[in-house]
């Protein structure tokens, strides 16, 4: 399910997002949003898995604990 968010305004390079239903406010660079967004625009955001980013965040989070146990030293 696309989560749905309603461009409310531009503040210099930001774009303020309401994330629907809730109401969440969010700032996001107004570079990020797809080419032609305006104020009122409402945008679906759906999601893809990116398996490349998500191991390299884990072997980076993998490695941090490596790290930090050899300097506590722990095993």
């Amino acid at each position: 399910m696309p989560i749905v968010v309603t461009v409310d305004r531009f503040e210099g390079n930001l774009a303020v997002l309401v994330v629907e239903p809730e109401g969440a406010v969010v700032n996001v660079p107004r570079s990020d949003l797809p080419e032609g967004a305006g104020e009122g625009d409402v945008i679906r955001l759906e999601g893809v898995v990116d398996r490349d980013a998500t191991e390299k965040r884990c072997s980076e989070a993998r490695e941090r604990i490596k790290r930090l146990k050899k300097r506590d030293g722990s095993n």
